[in-house]
């Protein structure tokens, strides 16, 4: 019968506890899901963020390339015409004009080689023995397909000294090369004035050469990790940074890089994570308060309905038991009475008085 009954309760029990443990499991994975959800999400509207961004300069690099292109198709229809120098540096000119104007604050100087000649759209007053082969920005251009345009990297201008980069198109096969010269010239360079509160953005050559920073700037002795990694797509760097920002970074067609900073807070709501992290966080405190709670209880009613030497049933557990059988059906009911019990515990000592019960 104890037997029976104590089976009967530890199965019972062990199906609550069952039931509760898949409860609270569901439930926690549940949460765990909301807020990894909840996480991938912010991380996209950061991604879309710094997409807007990435494509901003994106299009701004291609009004650059489309200038050179255009300039390139000009220049090859006036050298097929033998038109006079002088008339190809004065449309030059004209031309320059027109796309500083489009470009605003960013100074670009057109020039080409023509016929082994410089061309350039005011009067060339340079060294006349200046050796344009050996320019990277010509050679380049002659070892790249005629009508790509080649971005150089980002370099100083030996008499301005400003931070300039060179995009340089090859006209035909004869060495013919059409190359405009972009100068940074500001802090509003694209105009990234209208750049978020705390944002931060910079800008690098292929070589990784940072060429602009604006905003938050202090990820700049990451670059080489972060850049490591660039992707031709807009992607959420996970490596760790100072402060509570998330970062961004693409690789543009024109083999340049973006970084984009977003402050965390602007993304992910801190109270909001710090709500599902505390839930989360109950849920595991509740199974393991209720876990503890239940192996006590399971001890507990233990003592209650056991005698703590022999292990069988006590007088109460006993006659509760005793009538809810008589009341099923008869039964027998066995009695054992020690004689002259108390001389054992007398003579040998209770110790051995449990020994001799058991």
């Amino acid at each position: 019968m104890e037997i029976g009954v104590g089976l009967k309760k530890r199965f019972g029990l062990s199906i609550y506890i069952a039931i509760f443990l898949v409860i609270e499991m569901v439930f926690g994975y549940f949460i765990l899901e909301s807020r990894n959800l909840f996480v991938e999400n912010t991380i996209q509207d950061g991604c879309y963020l710094a997409q807007a961004q990435s494509e901003k300069i994106e299009t701004r690099m291609d009004e650059y390339a489309l200038a050179v292109d255009l300039a390139g198709e000009y220049l090859a229809e006036m050298v097929a015409a033998q038109t006079p120098e002088t008339q190809i540096q004065q449309w030059m000119k004209s031309y320059c004009d027109k796309i500083a104007d489009q470009f605003g604050g960013n100074v670009l100087d057109l020039y080409a080689v023509l016929n082994g000649t410089i061309v350039a759209a005011n009067p060339w007053e340079g060294d006349d023995e200046y050796d344009y082969a050996s320019t990277s920005w010509y050679s380049d251009a002659v070892a790249a397909a005629p009508g790509t345009i080649v971005f150089s990297d980002l370099y100083k201008d030996a008499i301005t000294g400003r931070d300039v980069f060179t995009m340089s198109q090859s006209l035909s096969d004869t060495g013919n090369v059409v190359a405009v010269d972009v100068h940074i010239t500001s802090d509003n360079w694209m105009d990234f004035s209208e750049l978020p509160d705390g944002y931060g953005l910079q800008v690098y050559d292929p070589h990784q050469t940072l060429a602009y920073a604006i905003g938050y700037t202090r990820i700049i002795k990451l670059q080489k990790e972060i850049l490591a990694e660039s992707p031709e797509e807009v992607s959420h760097y996970t490596g760790y940074v100072e402060d509570d920002y998330n970062l961004y970074l693409c690789k543009l067609s024109s083999g340049w890089s973006v970084v984009v900073a977003i402050p965390g807070e602007n993304l992910l709501s801190t109270n909001h994570m710090l709500l599902m992290n505390l839930g989360l966080g109950l849920n595991v405190l509740n199974m393991v308060i209720t876990m503890v709670f239940l192996i006590s209880h399971v001890r507990n009613s233990k003592h209650l309905r056991q005698d703590a030497v022999t292990g069988l049933l006590n007088r109460s557990y006993l006659i509760k038991q005793v009538r809810k059988r008589l009341k099923k059906s008869g039964g027998t009911l066995l009695i054992v009475d020690l004689d002259n019990f108390k001389n054992v515990n007398d003579n040998y000592g209770h110790d051995h008085g449990d020994l001799v019960l058991v």
